[in-house]
């Protein structure tokens, strides 16, 4: 599980509850650390982002999609399910507060539904083009370093 959230106890918290119930976790506080991580050689099934976090949670999820259709998503906002995002098809969306065993909950669900789409298409091949066209639409610094 790829855990994306600025706020560093909710990030704690969340890792914490995925670690007990058995899952390997990895935690970032940015879109560019999320990515980073995505393009590395270690495989993600599931990417928990905040909508807000730094770099663009919402955006995130859109080159997540994009580029790693395999991987699930899971979105945490303290707005609720009435607000309208513009967020990838198939992605769940986990409204503040919640429980434990919410997050819990939507992490199997996530994983159930990925699983699903791997048998279904037999085929685990995540296309992945060229990484500057991907962020492209993340803050840059001044001297170009994604923000």
């Amino acid at each position: 599980m790829l855990i994306a959230e600025t706020d560093r106890i909710v990030r704690w918290a969340i890792a914490e509850t995925l670690k007990h119930a058995g899952f390997a976790t990895v935690e970032v506080c940015t879109a560019a650390e999320a990515l980073a991580v995505l393009d590395g050689p270690a495989p993600v099934e599931i990417l928990i982002t905040g909508c807000r976090i730094v770099g663009d949670g919402v955006g995130l999820t859109q080159v997540v999609h994009r580029r790693w259709p395999s991987v699930g998503i899971i979105v945490t906002s303290a707005i609720g399910r009435h607000h309208r995002y513009d967020l990838p098809p198939g992605t769940r969306l986990l409204s503040k507060p919640y429980s434990f065993s919410d997050v819990i909950r939507e992490v199997e669900a996530g994983l159930a539904s990925v699983r699903g789409r791997h048998s279904a298409c037999g085929d685990d091949h995540d296309p992945q083009p060229d990484l500057m066209t991907a962020v492209g639409t993340f803050p840059r610094s001044t001297n170009g370093a994604l923000a």
